[in-house]
């Protein structure tokens, strides 16, 4: 005997695609009447590129993995730093959002160690700087090296709080820095700590702001001659935030991958 679809649970992938089809048609009337037909357009694009185009599937897929990973390392941790957040929901402007890239979300603890990796460094001499640094992810990946101290800058009130929590909470047996702390402040006018440094970049800014950034950096190397290296985090691909080290002589290339890429102050 042949059983048929049990309340409409069991489809075959033509059904299945249909009704996403019939779905998507819904979505685009409802959108084109709300927000006029080139909205409309350019939504449904951008949806169909990420279901259709090889590349965006592929960082889809890796996201929802990456998404249950995060969620497993904060139990594990005792710290919240999976949830995404739209920055403008976590106290700052609208302008100043966009300028962050709109969207709060972890480094991948994977992608964070192959670049972390990619740096060869005494870490015991050099300050971890985290630009950028959320709910605090990358702070927490960086404490499993003996970095001389971490510290992070995030300019989201609610992001900076929660990090201050987590700061208060992280546990790990296999910790390596204990000197650990965030400030609530403008990555691209923050004064970088003194003595060598290491400073971590996880796609936080448009490129403007991440040259503003970088500017800094480098007038703080020029008052202040000392080592410091520039890494540069990505999860879908490095060449997105070129624009931003364009025209800087004053930077080195390390190394460089399809999800990172650093550099040295000369």
């Amino acid at each position: 005997m042949t059983l048929g679809p049990i309340n409409g649970l069991l489809l075959s992938p033509a059904r299945k695609a249909m009704r996403r089809l019939e779905l998507d048609l819904r979505l685009f009337r409802g959108r084109a009447a709300k927000q006029g037909l080139g909205s409309a357009l350019a939504h449904t694009a951008s949806v169909l590129s990420w279901r259709f185009y090889p590349p965006r599937r592929r960082f889809a897929d890796n996201l929802r993995a990456e998404q249950a990973r995060a969620l497993e390392f904060d139990r594990l941790h005792h710290v919240e730093t999976a949830r995404e957040v739209f920055l403008k929901d976590s106290g700052v402007s609208q302008a100043d959002a966009e300028r962050g890239n709109g969207l709060y979300r972890a480094v991948w603890p994977r992608i964070f160690g192959e670049a972390i990796r990619s740096v060869v460094l005494d870490h015991s001499r050099f300050t971890f700087a985290d630009y950028g640094a959320g709910k605090g992810m990358a702070m927490f990946l960086a404490a499993e090296y003996p970095f001389k101290k971490i510290v992070g800058v995030e300019f989201a009130p609610a992001l900076h709080a929660i990090a201050k929590r987590n700061l208060t909470t992280y546990r790990s047996s296999t910790q390596r820095c204990f000197d650990l702390s965030v400030v609530l402040g403008d990555a691209s006018t923050w004064q970088p700590p003194d003595g060598p440094l290491l400073c971590f970049f996880f796609n936080p800014f448009d490129p403007r702001t991440m040259q503003k950034a970088l500017r800094n950096i480098i007038d703080s190397h020029r008052a202040s001659p000392r080592e410091i290296y520039l890494l540069y985090v990505n999860t879908r691909n490095v060449r997105e935030g070129r624009r931003a080290f364009v025209g800087m002589p004053e930077l080195t290339r390390v190394s460089r991958s399809r999800n990172h890429v650093s550099f040295k102050l000369n």
